[in-house]
Order: C-alpha cells, then sequence, then structure tokens
C-alpha cells in the first residue's frame, strides 16, 4: 500500500465531488491508502460553513451531502500533539495547519496529496515527500488540457490549443518567484484570507470566465462584479479556463462592443 496524506485543500474539493475534486482523485493510484491529521475535519467543515454562509457558493443541499461524504470516507487518523515537533521546523514558511500534513507525510513516509501549490513551493518543503499536485505543475499535457477544457471538449479544443500556445514566438514564463507570489495571493483571496480590493477600482471592467473553470472557478467572477461598482461579466457555458481559445471570436467581439 501506497501512504498518501490528503489535506485540506484536496480533500475540500475530492468530498464536494468538484472537477478539480475528480482530477485531484486521479492522482491517487489504486494501491492508495489516506491518511489525516484530526484537524483535517475542522479544516474541512470551516470551508464547507464558509462557502455556504458567507460566500453563498454552494446550496445547503451541497453542503450537506459533502459533509455526509466526508464523514464515510474511511480514512487513517494521526494525532496531531505527536506531530507538532516536526511541525514547528516549518513554522517560517508554512501555516501551523499545513504545517502539520507534511509533518504526518514525513513520519508515515507517505506522499502529499495537495491542491496548494504555495505549499508545495515553500523553500523548506523536505524533499523526502512526494507531492501530488495540480496537473498544471506536472507538464503532462493530457492532464493539463483536462483541467482548461471540459471532458465534451477535449477531443475538438485540446490539439488545437497545444499547437497554438507551441507556435507563440516567445511564450512567456513568469519567474518562479513571482510565479509563487502570484499563486499565494490568488488562493488567500479565493480562500476568503484576505481582502480582495476589487472596492477601490472605478475604471469600467469587463470579466469573462467559463461556467466549467476548474483553476479560477466562477464563484470568483461573481464576487468581483459584487466588488467592483458597474462591472459586468460573461461566462461562457460548456467552457473552462480555456474559454479564451474555446471562445475566442465571441469573446474579442465581448471586447471591441465593451471598448467602444
Amino acid at each position: 500500500m501506497t501512504a498518501v496524506v490528503i489535506d485540506a485543500s484536496a480533500g475540500v474539493e475530492i468530498v464536494a465531488g468538484t472537477r478539480r475534486g475528480r482530477a485531484l482523485g486521479r492522482l491517487l493510484s489504486a494501491d492508495s491508502e489516506g491518511w489525516v491529521p484530526e484537524h483535517f475535519y475542522a479544516e474541512v467543515l470551516g470551508v464547507f460553513r464558509r462557502r455556504l454562509l458567507i460566500e453563498r457558493t454552494i446550496t445547503e443541499t451541497q453542503a450537506t451531502a459533502a459533509v455526509a461524504r466526508l464523514g464515510l470516507w474511511h480514512l487513517h487518523r494521526a494525532s496531531v500533539a505527536p506531530l507538532v515537533p516536526v511541525a514547528w521546523k516549518y513554522r517560517h514558511n508554512m501555516t501551523t495547519a499545513d504545517a502539520l500534513y507534511v509533518a504526518l507525510a514525513e513520519e508515515i513516509g507517505g506522499n502529499l496529496l495537495t491542491d496548494d501549490y504555495k505549499l508545495v513551493a515553500a523553500p523548506n518543503f523536505p524533499p523526502g515527500v512526494k507531492a501530488l499536485v495540480n496537473a498544471a505543475k506536472t507538464g503532462d499535457t493530457n492532464a493539463i488540457t483536462a483541467l482548461i477544457f471540459p471532458a465534451n471538449q477535449l477531443a475538438t479544443q485540446a490539439s488545437t490549443y497545444i499547437r497554438g500556445v507551441s507556435g507563440y514566438p516567445s511564450f512567456y514564463q513568469a519567474p518562479e518567484a513571482l510565479a509563487v507570489a502570484q499563486h499565494a495571493a490568488i488562493s488567500r483571496w479565493a480562500a476568503g484570507a484576505v481582502a480582495a480590493g476589487h472596492g477601490h477600482i472605478s475604471a469600467p471592467t469587463l470579466i469573462g470566465d467559463g461556467a466549467d473553470d476548474l483553476m479560477t472557478p466562477p464563484a470568483n467572477v461573481h464576487k468581483m462584479v459584487k466588488e467592483i461598482r458597474g462591472a459586468r461579466s460573461v461566462i461562457y457555458p460548456d467552457a473552462g479556463h480555456g474559454f479564451l481559445f474555446q471562445d475566442a471570436s465571441a469573446w474579442a467581439a465581448r471586447i471591441n462592443a465593451f471598448l467602444k
């Protein structure tokens, strides 16, 4: 059996049954044995409470079903107290909650399943722990396109997308430090951990997204529309993060009309 520690960022998506959660689930091998420190349950419940009562991005029925699945999920549970000395080593670059997942993975010699790139990119993330992360960081083009396009669009969109981005004369790659900082800021905002500051934007604003976007969910668009006075949004049905490619002509027309 392969021991895999599952952190809250991955656990939430898996029990919620989202497409992102299913993509994370595919990273687990058939012989995977799930482990969690006991605070995992408190973290996951807290996320569903926030999404239901504060963000209002899920319904009561969805939240109740997810919590029920959480209770039925067979996971090995580890006490937090024995993990404290190891977790304390990571105090400068990880939150306490995150450090406990890493400490457990070290203690049992297991992998770590996470949807948190900031955690994996921490300077002192232990090299002995294999991180099972978002497919966008694996370099696997099939996995990447599966995140960008809905399943029923892959056959028609994926190859065109790969040819298109491969043909760029100089494809931009953000410096690693900048990529980490960007991801951290986006993650904190999406989690409701910090004020986004969108209310300070006064310029006319148009926001686009795909209805099935796994990477920047439409719920984020709805947040921005509420915070930015007069903002408008366009959500393309049957599209994901790759709506810019999939619906390029329609989106370009909307932008041109918006700028007139």
